[in-house]
């Protein structure tokens, strides 16, 4: 007889515990959730601080593109999605029970830099030319480097270094100025989304584009132009970029940029006793 309850013992444990099995894995498979890629517009990398919320709860983002809802009701949602100095968007999604996807990627248009008063570029030597690290700096003189990619236009002038009327033959403070240009084009720049970088945008001057010259010293003048795209396609910002290419003094560049107003905001730097890279 004790026999018997021991075996009956044993049987009912090892149905229950099948059943916990059950429910736990039809839990599983039953979970309703919803799965999304969030990207720049312009970068297709992460959305710096976004802010997501579906059935009154939030995600935050910082430099993941992956997000994941669980445990929703199905029916019909709205998926928020804000971050700062971005164009908010609202989805309207349909959830069904188990897993949903959203199969292309949600892009989140930039607008602005925050608190953005001018750029600083850095230069150095690479194979193919001279390299562009280049850091936005907010109007707290510091460098602002979790922000929006803007989708900016950096075109570049490389000109002889003169002192006297004669070529720059060692690096100096004060009283140089530019000889013939050797150089004027926009240069292509690339996006660094490593989360430790403090140069997000960085490009190349080719040293194949730039003329020959005896000079031993360059001066390089950069000009940057930021459209907002709120107010201005890029097609437009194309044939601005194209316009400007075309002016040979700064007047005629400002005045023409300044009739941009509110759509586009630009900023100017220059390198001197850039080493001539023959």
């Amino acid at each position: 007889m004790k026999r018997k309850r021991w075996w009956l013992w044993i049987i009912l444990i090892v149905i229950l515990a099948v059943i916990a099995v059950g429910v736990y894995i039809n839990s599983l498979s039953f979970d309703t959730t919803l799965q999304f890629k969030l990207v720049d517009a312009v970068s297709r990398e992460w959305v710096w601080k976004s802010d997501i919320q579906l059935e009154n709860r939030v995600i935050e983002g910082f430099f993941q593109k992956d997000f994941k809802f669980t445990h929703l009701k199905p029916g019909k949602q709205e998926l928020k999605i804000e971050a700062p100095y971005y164009v908010s968007k609202n989805i309207g999604v349909t959830i069904k029970k188990g897993k949903n996807v959203i199969e292309k990627p949600i892009y989140l248009s930039g607008y602005e830099i925050p608190n953005l008063d001018h750029f600083v570029i850095f230069t150095s030597k690479v194979d193919n030319g001279i390299k562009l690290e280049i850091r936005p700096v907010g109007k707290d003189k510091k460098a602002v480097i979790n922000h929006p990619c803007l989708n900016i236009r950096i075109i570049v002038r490389v000109s002889e270094q003169l002192k006297n009327g004669v070529y720059v033959v060692e690096p100096t403070d004060s009283g140089s100025g530019r000889g013939k240009e050797l150089y004027r084009d926009e240069i292509k720049w690339s996006w660094d989304a490593a989360p430790e970088t403090i140069f997000r945008y960085s490009a190349v001057v080719p040293s194949a584009g730039i003329k020959k010259s005896e000079a031993s010293y360059w001066v390089l003048d950069y000009l940057l132009i930021v459209p907002d795209p709120r107010k201005i396609k890029d097609k437009e910002v194309d044939e601005v970029v194209k316009k400007v290419l075309s002016f040979d003094s700064i007047k005629e560049t400002t005045d023409y940029l300044n009739g941009y107003k509110g759509r586009i905001s630009y900023y100017t730097d220059t390198t001197w006793n850039e080493k001539a890279k023959q």
